[in-house]
Order: C-alpha cells, then structure tokens, then sequence
C-alpha cells in the first residue's frame, strides 16, 4: 500500500460517515450532514454538492455499485476539523489496488458535517481502462493528489486556514 494501515476509529460524526460509505447507504451518510453541509469531489465540472437533495444525489451515484473501502492510516482531529488519511481499497464488490487519499471533515457547532472536502481520485475500476499499467495508474494518481491539493490552497478553497 501506498501508505501504511494503522488502528485508527475516527470518534462521533466522522465514525458515522465512514460506516455509512462502507455500507454505501446514501441515507445513513446524508444524515451525518448539516442541512446545508456540503461534499466537493477533487475535480469536474460541478464538484460541489450542497443541501440535503444534492448530497442524496451525489451519493446515491457514487453507491450504484455498492460502498466504498477505505484503509485508515492516520488521524488528526482538533475537535471542528478531522483529517483522514487512508487507502481506498474497494469500491462496491471491486477490490481496488490501494489508492491513497486524504478527507477532511469539518463539523458545525450542531456536531454534524458541515465541509468534508475529500482529496483523493479514487474511481470505480470500470472507470479506469484495463489495459493501463497499475504502477502507471499509481504514479498519475499521486501526481494528481499533489498538485490538485495545490491549486485548491493557491486559489484559496480551503475553509479551514
């Protein structure tokens, strides 16, 4: 794996989110959102989601193939912000070669999700040509983390400075 496993269990809301992502239950997961809370995905044309019905939306396509997998390999949580770093390693019933990423979950004063900005380019494998090498598939997947991160701090697009 890209980064390393470890014992991590993330604490309340965040706890919820990721139990709902691995069973890939889209109403679990909106739940755990503020009513105005929002996701953004790392790219595309319309990256942010916001509001009950989007977030519904949102999930409810990324789970036409089941949940999503994810290693937990390190946490930091200030009590408002919580960062992930893990590995995705399934998405639906795909077993996925380990795709590091990072999610950050920002909480509102309610306790409920009010930003989680995730920052990984993990895809479902049907999206991904079978014919690409996996170490080149690695390689252009840390190489988009890097400068994606990038240009989403240079253009100020993180709530928590």
């Amino acid at each position: 794996p890209i980064l390393a496993p470890g014992d991590i269990n993330p604490t309340h809301v965040v706890s919820r989110y990721l139990a709902a992502l691995e069973a890939g239950d889209a109403g679990a997961i909106v739940q755990t959102f503020a009513p105005d809370g929002y996701v953004r995905e790392p790219m595309g044309p319309n990256p942010t989601h916001r509001g009950t019905a989007q977030l519904r939306s949102y999930f409810t396509g990324q789970f036409t193939a089941g949940g999503i997998g994810l290693q937990r390999c390190a946490v930091t949580d200030d009590g408002v912000r919580c960062a992930l770093e893990y590995n995705c390693i399934r998405w639906g019933a795909d077993d996925l070669p380990p795709q590091a990423g990072l999610a950050v979950y920002e909480r509102g004063t309610d306790g409920l999700l009010v930003g989680p900005a995730s920052t990984t380019t993990s895809r479902h494998p049907s999206a991904v040509p079978e014919a690409v090498d996996a170490r080149r598939k690695d390689a252009s997947l840390a190489d988009g983390l890097r400068h994606g991160t990038a240009r989403s701090l240079a253009r100020g697009q993180s709530r928590w400075r």
